[in-house]
């Protein structure tokens, strides 16, 4: 059995010969659709050893929308729930109403690349979404290939959309200290004081037990994080799990934090269940993300409507701690570990807003050194 690369039109097509019709002429197996040569020449091999041994199998027909509605019911087990409920929009807002008819083995780069254009042009969607998109069907359609549904994955033809370049936000210390004198009443002040004095991410603080807090060493050990579905756990990778040595006005914070946590307990000593949690309910259980964002939005909209801080999300607390590390001269290794990054570049590649400064400084520190007096 023997194989070989024609072109057709401005697409190259691998032809194998399968065998002989009754009247003699080859009998031929065409597989088109490739955009350059060298890609078909890489499957021919593979093609040409399956069809050898019989383990060669037809590309499905089926509709893009059924296969994927097939992929994700063997994904949905294996993912965070946080992850399937993205898939599910992805698959369905983004992807079926305009793809989902194509059969299988009819979609070509093109189709994904005009989706793409569509979902930027005509339905306004930022860069970062459209990029996760891309992440969707190059995955899916890796495991389609893989299962011969189709011969090759279109979507690795395809560059993936760039993401979309925002500024990134955060607050003075002026304005930190200003945030927190201003919510120094409510029940949930500890949260964002932890979320500034330590750049933990919401799932971590909210994860926290008493267990977590070493008084003696002024340190704190992040275990685990609570998910949007209230279950409580492991960090994601390694970095995560990562000890923060904490200063002395936090660790009054946490002290005072616990005894009003006391105080709590005994009022609702009927209905309290002890978990260990620094952050509880009045019956003990975990507080919900959605009930901390409420806090925030409610607390700082007169702040934001009277211009005493600047407009920033509940999250960039976490970049303000880091940018606020940075500015004071921290090393960025020392910011990396306390953030849980998985390297220093990726702390450098974030805050690279804080970077110019830092070199002014460096610039004329090192002029004052080799030129300065004494």
């Amino acid at each position: 059995m023997r194989g070989h690369i024609r072109k057709r039109g401005t697409k190259y097509a691998i032809v194998v010969d399968v065998g002989y019709h009754a009247n003699g002429k080859r009998k031929q197996k065409w597989f088109s659709g490739y955009s350059t040569k060298a890609a078909a020449e890489k499957d021919l091999p593979g093609l040409v050893q399956k069809l050898q041994e019989g383990t060669y199998v037809e590309p499905s027909t089926m509709a893009l929308e059924k296969y994927l509605e097939h992929w994700y019911k063997i994904k949905v087990d294996s993912v965070a729930s946080s992850t399937a409920k993205l898939y599910t929009s992805l698959i369905h807002k983004q992807i079926v109403p305009f793809i989902g008819h194509i059969p299988m083995h009819q979609l070509k780069p093109m189709h994904i690349e005009k989706l793409y254009q569509t979902l930027r042009n005509e339905e306004g969607l930022s860069g970062t979404t459209v990029n996760k998109v891309h992440g969707l069907l190059r995955k899916a359609l890796d495991d389609a290939y893989k299962k011969n549904y189709v011969i090759d994955n279109v979507a690795l033809k395809v560059d993936p959309p760039k993401r979309s370049d925002k500024e990134m936000a955060y607050w003075t210390k002026e304005e930190s200290r200003l945030f927190l004198d201003a919510i120094a009443d409510d029940s949930h002040y500890l949260f964002f004081f932890l979320a500034l004095a330590t750049g933990m991410r919401p799932g971590e603080i909210l994860g926290l037990k008493w267990e977590d807090v070493d008084t003696e060493e002024q340190q704190l050990y992040v275990r685990r994080t609570l998910t949007r579905d209230m279950e409580l756990k492991a960090p994601k990778t390694k970095t995560s799990q990562r000890v923060i040595s904490l200063d002395e006005h936090t660790m009054s914070a946490l002290k005072k934090h616990g005894l009003q946590q006391k105080e709590m307990k005994m009022r609702n000593k009927k209905i309290y269940t002890e978990q260990g949690l620094i952050f509880a309910t009045s019956n003990g259980t975990p507080i919900s993300h959605r009930n901390i964002l409420r806090t925030w939005y409610r607390r700082t909209k007169p702040l934001f409507e009277s211009e005493a801080v600047r407009p920033i999300r509940m999250y960039d607390l976490r970049h303000t701690h880091a940018s606020l590390l940075l500015k004071a001269n921290v090393h960025p290794k020392i910011v990396s570990e306390r953030l849980g990054h998985s390297s220093v570049r990726m702390t450098l590649d974030t805050y690279s807003h804080v970077i110019p400064s830092l070199q002014k400084e460096v610039a004329e520190k090192f002029g004052h050194a080799l030129f300065g007096e004494g």
